[in-house]
């Protein structure tokens, strides 16, 4: 039966249907490159320009306090603790650490701290942002544990290395980080 009367209308001219014309103005499809997700599949330079806060692959924000991984959307301190402690310590700092009014760091996986170590020179790549770096030093925790809490992985940012580290005998660097997955996938 509706069948029938769809068809009679249609017949008789009597279908009305909307305008085709957008009822707002016409706005801009394309997003920029800063609004793309990260590309893992892409190697951008950290020395293509003067300023290393306005690299290829690195941007400063919130105020300095941090740097804009472009590679892989991670915001990094920019300059990190360069006081050691156990893992413990090092976590609820992270936590507990603000770039002005933004919370929300913690630290980073070994994959996420590996990130930042250009394959070329086994270190931090040339032009990097990042401040209060000591050299042979480096070594940071990660939030990677090895079969219990008791042991995570440590990287050492110098040379790219990573060893497993007791979490409460041993001290290390906190090296924290926003966005991403995290250890516990939040």
């Amino acid at each position: 039966m509706v069948l029938a009367i769809a068809l009679a209308s249609i017949a008789t001219g009597n279908v009305r249907g909307g305008t085709l014309d957008p009822n707002a103005p016409r706005g801009p499809t394309m997003k920029t490159l800063d609004e793309l997700p990260p590309q893992w599949h892409r190697k951008l330079s950290a020395a293509d320009t003067l300023d290393p806060c306005a690299s290829s692959r690195y941007r400063c924000v919130l105020g300095s306090a941090g740097v804009l991984d472009r590679e892989t959307g991670l915001v990094w301190m920019k300059g990190p603790p360069q006081t050691a402690s156990n893992f413990a310590t090092a976590e609820a700092a992270c936590q507990a650490y603000l770039a002005g009014t933004i919370g929300g760091w913690r630290l980073p996986t070994a994959e996420e701290l590996r990130t930042l170590i250009d394959d070329d020179t086994s270190g931090l790549p040339a032009g990097h942002p990042f401040t209060a770096l000591t050299g042979a030093t480096d070594v940071y925790w990660s939030a990677s544990h090895i079969l219990n809490f008791a042991t995570v992985l440590t990287v050492n940012i110098s040379d790219g290395g990573s060893a497993s580290t007791s979490t409460t005998s041993s001290s290390r660097l906190p090296w924290c980080v926003r966005g991403g997955r995290g250890y516990d996938g939040w």
